[in-house]
């Protein structure tokens, strides 16, 4: 990774902002990201820059710039203002509207209307890379070694990758489905698409079930 980018410098880079003018706000929740809201004048946005650690979750930039930029398109995403790849910076336009919980994944009608959003992720192009999930898991569990009690469960985690069979049916998939990535205003759409490839469509519907411990009854909506 090219050594991390300052935000006053980042800044710099993107047309029509200015650091000496621009007013920031750090966004709090993402672990592997520089994340701040951006504002000037009218201008509003997110700029993402890369963290000391964002090499661990092994994402593909230029991948996740392509998909963002064909699901902006269909109005499932933020449009990509400015991208810098090399330096790790990403702007992108600031969607207003409510940020779901875990309590919104709990409601039938929410349910339908994240299917729907999820058939239209579903039907955009595949762009010819695919996740292995393997292979993230195994570098993942690396990390954990010193960690007995996390440790156990990663290697389960692994285990269980490994017994599933390959699927034939491959799409577009986002891979981090989860409550504080789906923001509702007119319609629903998703942020964080930085895992975003081709992959088994059951694994978003996975990720929305497991990791917001969905029973059976909004399991099977």
């Amino acid at each position: 990774m090219t050594s991390l980018i300052s935000v006053a410098k980042a800044l710099e880079m993107v047309p029509g902002l200015d650091p000496g003018v621009a007013t920031l706000e750090k966004l709090e929740g993402g672990l592997t990201n520089r994340t701040y809201y951006v504002s000037q004048g009218n201008t509003t946005c997110v700029l993402r820059l890369d963290a000391p650690h964002s090499d661990v979750v092994r994402s593909n930039r230029l991948n996740e710039l392509s998909i963002l930029t064909e699901a902006a398109k269909v109005g499932l995403a933020p449009h990509v203002i400015f991208s810098n790849v090399e330096f790790g910076i990403l702007v992108t336009e600031y969607l207003p509207g409510l940020i779901w919980s875990e309590s919104d994944l709990r409601v039938t009608k929410n349910l339908e209307k994240l299917a729907d959003l999820l058939r239209s992720v579903h039907g955009l192009p595949v762009c010819g890379f695919r996740q292995d999930m393997l292979e993230i898991a195994v570098s993942y569990q690396k990390y954990f070694e010193k960690h007995p009690e996390l440790n156990a469960f990663a290697i389960k985690c692994i285990d269980i990758i490994r017994s599933i069979a390959s699927s034939d049916t491959i799409t577009c998939c986002h891979n981090d489905v989860v409550a504080a990535n789906v923001v509702e205003s007119t319609r629903l759409q998703l942020i964080d698409w930085e895992f975003a490839a081709d992959y088994d469509p059951f694994f978003d519907l996975a990720s929305v079930i497991g990791f917001h411990n969905l029973g059976d009854k909004h399991a099977n909506i």
